[in-house]
C-alpha cells in the first residue's frame, strides 16, 4: 500500500481541525485496544488545576526525575514551586482562621467602644450640666474641674486608641503587601509547574506516555492483519482530522491539536525559525527558534531586553551565540568591557572565552569609506577563533586577511600567506 495523499497533506501543519471527528476516531481506537479512558483535548489556556489526571502524572514524573537527577535545576525548581504552592495553601487556611478570630476580637472591641462612647457622652452631658451650675456653686465648680480632668484623661485614652488604630491599619497594609507578594510568588510557582508540565507533554516523551501520531499512524500503510488495522486506521483518521499527539494517564487520554510552524529552507532541508514570534505555536506552549536553535522568548520578541549578564550566564553555547548575535557583536564587545588582546596597523583583535565553548573572536577595523560627516566608522568582523589560539597567533593582520582571501570553492584560507594581504586601494 502506498502513502495516501491525505496523509501527506495532513503532515503540513496545522492543516484542518475537526475535534468531533478526532474524538470519534479515538473512541474507536480505544475500543480496539480494549482499554477505557476518558478522552480530553488540551486546549490553549489549559490549567493544571483543572486536570487532576494530568497533575497526578506530572507529579509522579517530577518526583522520579528529582530522585534520579538531584542536580536537574528545572525539575528541582518545579518541585520546589509545587511544594511552596502547597505550603502557601496551608498558610492561607491558617490566615483564614486567624482572620475569623481577629474578626471576633474586633467585634468585641467595637462593642466595648460603643459602650465607652455612650458612657463618655453621658459624662459630657453631666459635665455640661455641672458647667451650668458652676457659677452658682463652688463645689460644683470643683466637680466640673474634676470632670475636665476626666475628659482630658479620656482624650489621652482616645489618642492611644487612635495610635492603636493606625498601627492596625499599618498592619493591614503590611498584610496586603505580603498577600500581593504571595500572589506573585504563587503565579511564579504556577508558571514553573506549568512549564515543567509543558515539557513533559511537548518534549520527545516520558515513560512512553506521549505518542506523536505522524509516525505511529504509518503502521496503517502496511497493516496486513485485522488486529493492527483495527487500531491503526482510526488513529490515522484522527491524525488527518487534526490531532498532533496523544498523552496517556491512568484514566484519561489527552490529545493536542497540530501546531502552527514557521520554517526556513536550508541546504540540507528545513528548520524552525521566526524572527518576530514563536516558530512553533501550539496549545501547550509556544516555542521560539532562531535558525533552528531553541531560545527564550524574549531573545526573539524583545532583543532589547538582552543584557551582558544574560549572555555570560547562559550555559548553552548555541543559545549564547544567538544572544550575542541579537544583542549585536560590536555592542557586546564594548558593553562587556573587553580589551584588545593584540593590535597592529590592520586592526585590533578581541576575544571572549567561555569554559564550555569556543571563544568569540572579532577583529576591529576602520571603514575606508568616510561617513557623510567626514568621519570614519569602526566596525567589528567575526573571525575564526584560531586567530586567537592558532598557528597565526594573535595577529590582527592575519585575522583581517582571513575575511577576504578565499579559494575558488569559496572556503576561507586563514593562514596561507596572509602576509600577502596588503591592499593598496579599498572600495
Amino acid at each position: 500500500m502506498g502513502v495516501p495523499q491525505r496523509y501527506i497533506d495532513a503532515c503540513n501543519y496545522p492543516g484542518l481541525l475537526d475535534a468531533n471527528v478526532v474524538e470519534q476516531q479515538l473512541t474507536i481506537y480505544l475500543r480496539a485496544l480494549g482499554v477505557t479512558r476518558q478522552i480530553r483535548q488540551l486546549q490553549a489556556g489549559w490549567c493544571l488545576d483543572d486536570e487532576p489526571a494530568l497533575s497526578k502524572n506530572v507529579n509522579m514524573i517530577l518526583d522520579d526525575l528529582c530522585h534520579r537527577n538531584p542536580n536537574a535545576r528545572a525539575a528541582r525548581d518545579a518541585r520546589d514551586a509545587r511544594d511552596a504552592r502547597a505550603a502557601r495553601a496551608a498558610r492561607a487556611a491558617l490566615y483564614a482562621f486567624d482572620a475569623r478570630d481577629a474578626r471576633a476580637a474586633r467585634a468585641a472591641r467595637d462593642a466595648r467602644a460603643a459602650f465607652d462612647a455612650r458612657a463618655a457622652r453621658a459624662a459630657f452631658d453631666a459635665l455640661d450640666a455641672r458647667a451650668a451650675r458652676a457659677a452658682l456653686d463652688a463645689r460644683d465648680a470643683r466637680d466640673a474641674l474634676d470632670a475636665l480632668d476626666a475628659r482630658a484623661a479620656r482624650a489621652a485614652f482616645d489618642a492611644r486608641d487612635a495610635l492603636d488604630a493606625r498601627a492596625a491599619l499599618d498592619a493591614l497594609d503590611a498584610r496586603a503587601a505580603r498577600d500581593a507578594l504571595d500572589a506573585l510568588d504563587a503565579r511564579d510557582a504556577l508558571s514553573s509547574i506549568k512549564r515543567f508540565t509543558a515539557w513533559c507533554l511537548q518534549s520527545s516523551g516520558w515513560w512512553w506516555a506521549r505518542w506523536d501520531l505522524s509516525w505511529i499512524v504509518t503502521a496503517a500503510f502496511g497493516a496486513n492483519t485485522p488486529a493492527v488495522k483495527a487500531w491503526s486506521d482510526p488513529l490515522l483518521e484522527a491524525f488527518i482530522a487534526g490531532a498532533w499527539f496523544l498523552y496517556w494517564t491512568e484514566d484519561t487520554l489527552y490529545w493536542v491539536a497540530k501546531p502552527t510552524v514557521h520554517i526556513e529552507p536550508t541546504e540540507t532541508g528545513r528548520r524552525l525559525h521566526n524572527d518576530s514570534y514563536a516558530a512553533l505555536e501550539s496549545d501547550i506552549e509556544n516555542l521560539y527558534f532562531w535558525h533552528g536553535v531553541l531560545v527564550p522568548a524574549f531573545v526573539i520578541v524583545r532583543p532589547d531586553w538582552i543584557t551582558v549578564k544574560h549572555i555570560e550566564n547562559e550555559t548553552n553555547a548555541e543559545v549564547r551565540r544567538v544572544m550575542v548575535s541579537r544583542y549585536g557583536e560590536d555592542k557586546y564587545i564594548l558593553d562587556s568591557g573587553l580589551l584588545p588582546v593584540s593590535l597592529d596597523d590592520f586592526g585590533e583583535l578581541y576575544c571572549k572565552e567561555f569554559a564550555d565553548d569556543t571563544p568569540l573572536t572579532f577583529v576591529k577595523v576602520r571603514n575606508s569609506t568616510a561617513e557623510p560627516d567626514g568621519s570614519f566608522k569602526d566596525y567589528f568582523l567575526s573571525v575564526n577563533p584560531s586567530h586567537y589560539n592558532g598557528d597565526a597567533g594573535r595577529i590582527p593582520h592575519a585575522a583581517v586577511a582571513s575575511t577576504w582571501r578565499t579559494t575558488p570553492g569559496g572556503s576561507t584560507l586563514f593562514f596561507e600567506r596572509w602576509q600577502d594581504y596588503r591592499p593598496g586601494i579599498e572600495t
